[in-house]
C-alpha cells in the first residue's frame, strides 16, 4: 500500500518515535550527543542532502565508535531570524565512552557551517549537549515530539519524510 504525502508529525509518527525510544536498551548506552541544526537560506530538498553529507563527516570523525541515531526535522520554532527555517534535532547514543562536548560542538561549527557554505553561521545555527543519561535523551525527545505543526488541511509539509533513524541502527539494542 503506498502511503500519501508527509502531512505534518502525526499523532501515530510521534507514538512511533517515542515508543521506539522507550524500547531502547538503556544498560547499554554510555551517554549521548543532542544536536540541533538550522539552515538558514535552504530549501528541505537540500537539507535532506546536507543532513546525509554531515552523517558522513560524523562516520568519519567517529569512525570505529559504536552510536546510531535518531532524528527530527522541523520548521525552526519561535521568533527572530531563524524563525521557519530547517531546523534538525539529532540524538546520538554511544554505546563505547563519552565523547568531548567542546572538541564536538567545534567540529560540528565547523562542519555544518562549511557543509551549508556559510561560514559566518557556526556559532548561531548549532548548538549540543552531552546527556549523561538515556532518561535525559528520552525527556529531550518527549519534548520535541510534543511540539505541534500548524498544518492547514489536506496540505503536504515540504521536506518531511518517513525516515528518522541512521545507520548503525544494529547498534540501537532494542528489549521488548
Amino acid at each position: 500500500m503506498k502511503r500519501g504525502k508527509v502531512k505534518g508529525f502525526t499523532d501515530g509518527s510521534r507514538r512511533r518515535m517515542l515508543e521506539k525510544v522507550n524500547c531502547v536498551d538503556q544498560s547499554k548506552i554510555v551517554g549521548c550527543l543532542w544536536v540541533s541544526m538550522t539552515a538558514p537560506g535552504l530549501k528541505w530538498a537540500d537539507v535532506e542532502r546536507h543532513r546525509d553529507t554531515w552523517f558522513k563527516r560524523f562516520e568519519r570523525k567517529y569512525k570505529g565508535r559504536e552510536w546510531s541515531a535518531m532524528w527530527r526535522k522541523e520548521a525552526h520554532p519561535g521568533r527572530g531570524r531563524n524563525a521557519g527555517l530547517p531546523h534538525l534535532h539529532v540524538l546520538i547514543p554511544f554505546f563505547d565512552g563519552e565523547v568531548s562536548i567542546l572538541e564536538f560542538r567545534q567540529w560540528n561549527d565547523d562542519a555544518w557551517s562549511a557543509i551549508v557554505g556559510m561560514p559566518e553561521i557556526a556559532k548561531t545555527c548549532c548548538s549540543s549537549e552531552w546527556l549523561r543519561s538515556w532518561n535525559a535523551a528520552a525527556v529531550y525527545t518527549a519534548k520535541y515530539s510534543a511540539k505541534v505543526e500548524e498544518v492547514k488541511e489536506g496540505e503536504a509539509v515540504e521536506g518531511r519524510d518517513r525516515k528518522s533513524t541512521r545507520l548503525n541502527s544494529s547498534h540501537l539494542v532494542i528489549s521488548y
